[in-house]
């Protein structure tokens, strides 16, 4: 059985970005979860998680992450 603890950090990462409005790290952010979704093989999460990020990206027109 695999651990949840490296999900835990990005995840809990995303409030603040989310509360101080900081759409730049976002996509960084939801980059660093989608590498923890798929050591736990988390395909779906990965996914939503990517789509979610690339939206980000697209609206503030940064595609570095």
């Amino acid at each position: 059985m695999r651990s949840k603890k490296a999900e835990n950090h990005p995840e809990f990462s995303l409030e603040p970005c989310d509360e101080h409005a900081n759409r730049l790290v976002l996509p960084y952010t939801r980059e660093a979860l989608e590498t923890c979704y798929v050591s736990l093989e988390d395909f779906d999460n990965v996914e939503a998680t990517f789509v979610t990020g690339l939206g980000i990206a697209i609206e503030v027109c940064d595609f570095r992450a």
